[in-house]
């Protein structure tokens, strides 16, 4: 367990931490389809372990995931929880003020769904200018260039969702339980150009499995393990100038 867990701190705990320091990692996700290999917790499985590991290197304090996410492209797969980007940002907000109010003023967001990415820019805006703090770091594990090298030479250059390099960190993580369903498996490359134009019934229809990239039965968990190092040593660089 992440000895760095706010949940399992006591209120005497946070007060201590506090003496010495006033940052935090935040941890956002999605509840969404991952295709017939990975569950609708994959993106936060993934943000909450890398925030995980950075804490207890760092001794940082990591906070509760948000778990739901921007995921309304995805509302065609049974499963999907989806919230509108204004409540989304305001749930972002207030949990920032609250923290805000006890005395924490540096927030690193860890973000392990790309559905959130936009949002959360603007919402690092807003509250660096109506808290009078630093604008919150926002990190994302796949926006590493050494992670794209890795993934464009391990599988291909077009990987957006529940695809081999998601799984193969996914399972670099949780292990694998059990015969996969393999036979269940596809792949669907296209331009990244026309993502941004495809609707819930559109991935649907396009792609079945609900995988956007190389099959994630191509996953490796060796890649995967190379990946989490890359995000974990890439994070801790973004705290030492903050």
């Amino acid at each position: 367990m992440n000895n760095m867990d706010f949940a399992m701190f006591t209120w005497q705990d946070i007060k201590k931490y506090l003496v010495q320091k006033d940052i935090i990692l935040l941890v956002t996700g999605s509840y969404e389809q991952h295709g017939p290999l990975l569950p609708l917790t994959t993106d936060t499985v993934i943000a909450q372990y890398i925030a995980g590991e950075v804490g207890r290197l760092a001794a940082i304090l990591v906070a509760p995931p948000v778990s739901f996410g921007l995921s309304e492209l995805h509302m065609a797969f049974p499963g999907t929880i989806s919230l509108t980007e204004t409540v989304y940002k305001r749930l972002i907000k207030e949990l920032v003020i609250s923290l805000y109010s006890h005395g924490f003023n540096k927030y690193v967001i860890v973000n392990g769904h790309g559905g959130n990415t936009g949002c959360l820019a603007s919402v690092a805006v807003e509250l660096a200018a109506e808290l009078k703090i630093k604008r919150p770091k926002i990190f994302e594990w796949w926006q590493i260039a050494q992670v794209q090298d890795m993934i464009a030479k391990h599988f291909s250059c077009f990987e957006l969702h529940a695809s081999g390099p998601e799984a193969s960190v996914y399972f670099a993580i949780e292990g694998i339980q059990g015969k996969l369903p393999t036979d269940l498996c596809s792949s669907y490359l296209m331009p990244m150009e026309q993502v941004t134009r495809l609707t819930p019934e559109g991935l649907r229809e396009i792609s079945p499995s609900g995988i956007l990239g190389s099959s994630p039965d191509k996953y490796s968990v060796r890649i995967g393990k190379k990946i989490l190092r890359m995000a974990i040593d890439a994070c801790l660089g973004e705290l030492e100038d903050f």
